[in-house]
């Protein structure tokens, strides 16, 4: 996750996420996602 440490969740953008080795790891992660 490419953010500052302190960083408030909901501030966090999409792009803030490097998808590298990107693998689903299951409903929890697209739970996340979908916020």
């Amino acid at each position: 996750l490419n953010v500052a440490d302190g960083t408030n969740f909901f501030d966090i953008k999409p792009e803030d996420f490097e998808l590298v080795d990107y693998e689903p790891v299951g409903p929890q992660l697209k739970f996340d996602l979908a916020i």
